[in-house]
């Protein structure tokens, strides 16, 4: 069997399972995860296979650059308020 053709089954066996990843399981992307690691040999493969499924994904409703800035902001705000909590603790030291 050549290289080609085995990479093209592991690619389209990786394909098929995440297809059935439909909800946020750790069982299913832990499995995934062994898949990948067991074959890095067809690490190209795997790789556009997730790359396609990632581009043709549906969010649903919501438009792909919205969901972005909405990410950035809350990442960004979570920052800020970290910050300010730390900041709070930190001032409760006393100075030298």
């Amino acid at each position: 069997m050549s290289v080609g053709l085995l990479s093209d089954e592991v690619a389209e066996d990786y394909k098929n399972s995440l297809e059935d990843l439909t909800l946020n399981s750790r069982y299913e992307i832990s499995n995934l995860t062994v898949i990948a690691k067991e074959n890095t040999e067809h690490a190209m493969q795997i790789s556009r296979v997730l790359e396609n499924h990632i581009r043709n994904v549906s969010i649903g409703t919501r438009d792909r650059s919205t969901v972005i800035a909405r990410s950035r902001k809350t990442r960004s705000e979570t920052a800020v308020s970290n910050s300010g909590r730390f900041a709070n603790r930190v001032s409760g030291f006393p100075r030298s």
